[in-house]
C-alpha cells in the first residue's frame, strides 16, 4: 500500500531514524545541560524534560543519551534498569545497547535514536533538535 504510513514507520519517525537506524535529517541541534556529572554516578540513568524525553546514562564513567521512550511501545526507559551498557524497558523488558541505540532483545527490533554528549567543566550535555528545548 504505497503512500500509507505503518505503525512501524510512525515509531521511527518519532524516534527520529529511519528503517536503517540512521538520523532522518539534519536537525538544527543545540547543547542542552543535563546534570553535573558528579550527579549521575556509575551505574546510574536519568530523563531530561524535553519533547520528546531524552535519557543520559554513566556507563563506567562514559556518558551516553538516547530517546528515552522504548521502540516497542510508549514506556520510559528511565523505569526501566540498566546493566553495564544495556538499558530494559521496564514494560516488557525489551534491550538496547545506550552506545549504539540498537536494539538487542524482543520485543523491540527498532533501535533507540542516539545523541551526542559531551561534558563541558563538570557538566554533562546533550545535543539535542532545538525545536525539542523548551524556551525559558
Amino acid at each position: 500500500m504505497t503512500g500509507e504510513m505503518t505503525e512501524q514507520t510512525m515509531e521511527e519517525r518519532a524516534n527520529g531514524v529511519n528503517s536503517g537506524g540512521e538520523s532522518t535529517g539534519a536537525d538544527d541541534l543545540v547543547w542542552i545541560d543535563a546534570c553535573l556529572t558528579d550527579d549521575l554516578p556509575a551505574g546510574e540513568m536519568r530523563a531530561l524534560e524535553s519533547d520528546p524525553p531524552v535519557a543520559v546514562y554513566n556507563v563506567e564513567g562514559e556518558f551516553f543519551s538516547t530517546a528515552d521512550t522504548c521502540t516497542h511501545m510508549k514506556s520510559s526507559l528511565n523505569e526501566g534498569y540498566l546493566d553495564g551498557d544495556q538499558v530494559e524497558c521496564a514494560l516488557h523488558m525489551a534491550t538496547f545497547c545506550v552506545r549504539s541505540g540498537k536494539a538487542t532483545s524482543l520485543p523491540a527490533t527498532l533501535p533507540l535514536r542516539t545523541f551526542d554528549t559531551r561534558v563541558a567543566g563538570n557538566q554533562l550535555q546533550v545535543s539535542v533538535p532545538r525545536a525539542w528545548v523548551s524556551e525559558g
